[in-house]
């Protein structure tokens, strides 16, 4: 963590809510709750609709960035919940992105990720019916079983079916880093 004050941060973002959603909503944006979610990663932020929350990434507001970001990617959320109380598609529509020029709120932007880390190695798994090949990042337990889900599918209409428990076929170790020059 760089020093930010992710306490203090948030409680000036629930405060900058009712002020954006006065002065960039007219009021229109439904009470909702705003948390810090210490899972997210790979996103800044998020509404969970049917509760009414946004959540922001506790990852980015531990970042010296923090601040920069942290009033945008709020205002971005609200006007994803602005949409939905309105029944309007709150996704990234071509409605989503004129009304956010027309606020001055981010659609996008290119803040760093942490680097993702490279699996010590896959477990490869095969359908015995289908031959169908899929790889774990974890090997399954003695006691835990998995079915070909296609199989599955296309003949027990989707349920777990014995004769499609795949089995395991080979442990692949990553192949080392080459250096491009």
């Amino acid at each position: 963590m760089h020093g930010v004050d992710v306490a203090g941060l948030l409680a000036e973002l629930r405060g900058h809510f009712g002020r954006a959603n006065a002065s960039k909503f007219d009021g229109g944006v439904p009470q909702a709750t705003v948390v810090v979610n210490p899972r997210l990663r790979a996103l800044v932020g998020r509404v969970v609709f049917a509760e009414r929350r946004i959540e922001l990434s506790g990852y980015h507001l531990a970042q010296e960035y923090a601040r920069h970001v942290a009033f945008k990617t709020l205002e971005h959320e609200m006007l994803h919940l602005w949409l939905d109380a309105r029944g309007l598609p709150s996704g990234h529509t071509s409605l989503f992105k004129e009304m956010a020029r027309d606020r001055a709120i981010p659609v996008w932007h290119a803040l760093p990720y942490p680097k993702n880390q490279f699996r010590p190695r896959t477990h490869v798994y095969e359908c015995p019916a289908c031959e169908r090949r899929v790889e774990r990042a974890r090997r399954l337990s003695l006691t835990q079983r998995s079915a070909c889900g296609a199989c599955c599918r296309l003949h027990n209409g989707g349920r777990f079916d014995e004769r499609f428990v795949m089995r395991w076929v080979e442990t692949v170790e990553p192949l080392p880093l080459r250096r491009v020059a």
